[in-house]
């Protein structure tokens, strides 16, 4: 078991980066990042949103919309549309030749390291990994690499009836960066196509001749879309980049984001690429005709397909570049797990009922009435529940059972560090180890499942070799693309008349595009946002102040003291940002993305709640671990008059947060489930100087 205080990845100012000394050359220089800021500061000038291309965006729009109204958007057009030469090629130049993210666009890997004496290896975005750095090795000397990272998800569109799904695959590329890749205002993911999401016709076929089928349009609808990148990724292409210079790149297929059934589809489990590759070469050497290939795969469990859409694409891996997905793996699968076995050990009623007791919190959802109830669990919802789990297993599940859960729950958290070093890694490879060794109670003792042969607890071993190839587990979490579904299908699909509909959500999705003409940017709301109110200081002592102040007060005479007011202002509540937290890969920093402390007193039928946050207590307190911080329950924030009668005090202009401490931190954790256990202070003794209350700054505390 890992030590009770975290390893803290070192701090960014010490690290040390070697990039590629040879990598993305630069062969002549272009003038389009200064006409882009020419051409818009002239059209502003103007009015104008637009140029000449007025009202698409480009000149690529304009050819598509032109297109589209001569074909008539029928599937066969979508098929003549896949067809043309060079049409994803294009789309990886249009993102790395975007001007708003020339200075974003990564061309070469790095190694980083914690200092310069490049002992301790840091991964965090995909050109810190090994895998963009062996690539590099391998093409021309003064060429970059384009990873191009694929990620399709069927969805259901229709609820109760209709049975209408979408199928839309995306395409990026990992010389973004991971916090640019995941906001959809950026524009950084684009929508490739659809691919086919109707069942084949049961007319005449066994059932795994259907599967077979299915898989094979699959692969041959995905080689049709991806199969312009094969020949750039050889030999290169000419890309003019953002920042106006001209170089050599080669699009590689790094990584593909799917779910379990989805990669499935891709390439079949249990093989490697080459023993899959063998397999089909001899069994198409052995038979003579389509229908004995093809049932010759059917009994080495292979679907059928003769040459696999990834066949043929350099440097390109498939079993490796299907990466870990920590939405669909972690949290809608190994996490669904677990509740199943802690709703057995404990019954759905007992655990829902230790739900139900949890006090309300600042930044943990309160689950009024248990997990039971809840049905079409979203994977946000999942992290909720992961949150409180732990805590409500603690003596109520045998010892042993409560270190494999706790083991399980570190491993989803330790995965999801947006930076990991060669100590982290250690962390989330003893987590797994915990859970191996003290799974065997779930099977033999409590007898609550049968067995571990779970495809998702098998990807649970590649976490580690991946972070080392890709970076984080940020660059290829399937969560990103989520978002993304809400514009490219759903907002599309609703905008269609429900008929023939993915050529209309196609043409829908181009018009949206040509509304806006410049990149919009996230919109940041200020630092902090109060709802403020002002009681006279009265109002306040009644309200907020805890019980024991009249002890308090007696022990510093309190009483005998005079305030130059009367009145405080007061407020109830008070919000963090996503960055101000540490947590910058947030999609965008929108009302639900903002964090809100709670302070308030009773009102009506509503009662007072006073929120338990973490207290940055002295200088010793880092972003992980519990040293130098401390536990207690904000009362009231409130800020002091910044004027008394004609003068201005002395006391600093900011906000005060008015505290009731927990008890201190144990000097170790629980051994069995590596938390720490407080409770509300007693109050001091009369004869005691020390106090249970504390007025300190929030901002630089809390």
């Amino acid at each position: 078991m890992r030590d009770a205080e975290p390893h803290t990845v070192t701090d960014e100012d010490t690290w040390y980066e070697e990039p590629h000394s040879t990598a993305a050359k630069v062969y002549s220089e272009a003038s389009v990042d200064k006409d882009w800021v020419k051409f818009f500061d002239e059209q502003q000038k103007k009015g104008r949103a637009m140029g000449d291309w007025s009202p698409f965006q480009s000149e690529m729009d304009w050819r598509v919309a032109k297109w589209a109204i001569q074909e008539g958007i029928g599937h066969n057009a979508f098929n003549r549309f896949f067809s043309i030469e060079g049409t994803v090629e294009r789309l990886v130049q249009v993102l790395l030749g975007n001007p708003p993210f020339a200075d974003q666009v990564v061309y070469k890997p790095s190694k980083l390291f914690s200092d310069d004496s490049k002992k301790v290896c840091i991964y965090q975005e995909m050109w810190t990994g090994k895998w963009w750095n062996a690539v590099q090795e391998a093409i021309p000397q003064g060429h970059c690499v384009a990873p191009v990272i694929i990620a399709s998800d069927k969805m259901q569109l229709t609820q109760f009836s209709g049975n209408k799904a979408s199928y839309p695959v995306y395409l990026t590329l990992g010389n973004l960066p991971h916090s640019v890749r995941r906001k959809p205002s950026q524009h950084a993911c684009i929508l490739t196509g659809y691919l086919s999401a109707a069942k084949i016709k049961k007319a005449g076929l066994t059932a795994a001749e259907q599967k077979a089928r299915a898989q094979a349009l699959f692969h041959h609808s995905l080689r049709l879309i991806l199969q312009p990148l094969m020949e750039p990724g050889k030999k290169g292409m000419k890309v003019c980049c953002g920042d106006g210079k001209i170089r050599k790149v080669h699009p590689v297929l790094a990584a593909y984001m799917a779910d379990y059934p989805e990669q499935c589809l891709v390439a079949w489990p249990r093989r490697t690429q080459e023993v899959m590759l063998r397999i089909i070469k001899d069994l198409k050497s052995q038979t003579t005709s389509r229908s004995a290939f093809a049932k010759a795969c059917l009994e080495q469990n292979l679907s059928g397909v003769e040459e696999p859409f990834w066949v043929g694409f350099p440097h390109t891996d498939i079993y490796r570049s299907l990466t870990p997905d920590i939405l669909h793996q972690l949290y809608q699968g190994i996490f669904k797990h677990l509740l199943e076995w802690c709703s057995k050990m404990l019954s759905e009623e007992e655990l829902d009922e230790r739900l139900r007791r949890l006090p309300p919190s600042y930044g943990v959802r309160h689950f009024h009435n248990g997990f039971s109830v809840l049905s079409q669990v979203s994977g946000k919802e999942r992290k909720q529940m992961a949150g409180v789990l732990l805590g409500c297993l603690v003596g109520a599940i045998p010892q042993s059972a409560l270190v494999a859960v706790h083991s399980l729950l570190d491993f989803i958290y330790i995965a999801q560090y947006p930076t990991h070093d060669d100590t982290t890694l250690e962390y989330l490879e003893t987590a797994l180890e915990d859970f191996m060794k003290h799974r065997s109670i779930f099977v033999n003792q409590l007898k609550i499942c049968s067995h571990f042969n779970i495809p998702k607890f098998h990807s649970l071993l590649h976490y580690v070799e991946s972070i080392h190839f890709y970076g984080t587990t940020d660059n290829y979490n399937m969560e990103m693309f989520e978002r993304f579904h809400i514009d490219f299908a759903k907002e599309a699909w609703q905008a269609s008349n429900r008929h023939n509909e993915h050529p209309q959500m196609a043409q829908w999705l181009s018009s949206k595009k040509t509304s806006s003409s410049q990149f919009t940017h996230s919109l940041h709301p200020d630092s902090s946002r109060y709802s403020r109110s002002h009681p006279g200081a009265k109002k306040v002592y009644q309200l907020h102040l805890p019980p024991g102040l009249q002890s308090v007060c007696s022990a510093v005479e309190m009483q005998e003291l005079s305030l130059p007011f009367n009145a405080l202002d007061i407020w109830d509540s008070f919000k963090f940002k996503h960055a101000e937290l540490g947590v910058e890969e947030a999609l965008s920093i929108q009302k639900q993305d903002m964090e809100a402390v709670k302070s308030h007193p009773a009102r009506g039928t509503e009662p007072a709640r006073f929120d338990t946050v973490v207290v940055l207590y002295s200088d010793k307190a880092e972003s992980t671990g519990v040293e130098g911080t401390r536990i207690g329950r904000l009362h009231a924030v409130f800020k002091l008059p910044r004027q008394i009668g004609n003068s201005t005090p002395a006391w600093a202009d900011e906000h005060l947060a008015y505290m009731e401490w927990y008890t201190p931190f144990a000097k170790v954790a629980n051994p069995q489930h590596m938390m720490y256990s407080v409770s509300i202070q007693a109050e001091r003794q009369s004869n005691s100087s020390k106090t249970n209350l504390t007025v300190l700054p929030p901002y630089t505390s809390l």
